[in-house]
C-alpha cells in the first residue's frame, strides 16, 4: 500500500489520581479508497466504517461511547482544502494556489537543516509565488498554517 499515512487521536479530559485506575476502550478506524476518487474518497467512507465498528462493539458485553469519532468535521475540513504547488521541481520560483483555507493562512518554507528560508503572512491572494532563487539547490519543506497556527498542509518542493 503506497501513500501518506497519518493519524490523529485524542482522549480526555480526565484526571488520574495516584493509585487510581482508568479503563479506556479505543477503536482506530481506517478507510482506503480504491475507486479513483482521490484523497477525499477514503474520508467519505469513514462514517460507514465507524458504524461497523460501533455495531460490533455494541454487540459485545460492553458499550460504545457516541463521541468516538466526529467524522462530519473531518470530512468537511479535508474536502474543502486544496494546496497546489507548481512547477515542482523548479529553478527557484514556485507558484502556490490555496483554496478552501480560512482564518488568514500563512506559508513557511524550511531547508533540510530546519532553517526558515521563506515566510508569507498574511496571504491576501490565494495565488502567489514562493521565491527561492537565492537559495541553494535541494529539497525544501513547506507548511501552510492558519492564523492560530493550526497545520493545514505540508509538503516538499525541489529547487534545481
Amino acid at each position: 500500500m503506497q501513500g501518506d499515512r497519518k493519524g490523529i487521536s485524542s482522549t480526555g479530559p480526565s484526571t488520574l489520581n495516584s493509585g487510581g485506575v482508568k479503563s479506556l476502550d479505543l477503536a482506530l478506524v481506517f478507510s482506503r479508497g480504491d475507486s479513483g476518487y482521490g484523497n477525499v474518497y477514503p474520508v467519505t467512507m469513514l462514517p460507514s466504517r465507524v458504524s461497523d465498528v460501533r455495531n460490533f462493539y455494541n454487540s459485545q458485553s460492553y458499550g460504545c461511547d457516541e463521541t468516538m469519532l466526529a467524522v462530519s468535521t473531518i470530512k468537511s475540513t479535508i474536502a474543502a482544502t486544496s494546496i497546489l504547488v507548481y512547477p515542482n521541481p523548479s529553478s527557484g520560483i514556485f507558484k502556490m494556489e490555496l483554496s478552501g483555507i480560512i482564518n488568514e493562512p500563512s506559508v513557511e518554507v524550511y531547508n533540510v537543516l530546519g532553517e526558515k528560508v521563506f515566510s508569507k503572512f498574511p496571504i491576501d491572494n490565494p495565488k502567489f509565488s514562493i521565491d527561492l532563487s537565492n537559495q541553494t539547490s535541494g529539497v525544501y519543506f513547506y507548511r501552510v498554517l492558519t492564523k492560530n497556527v493550526s497545520l493545514v498542509g505540508e509538503g516538499k518542493i525541489i529547487k534545481q
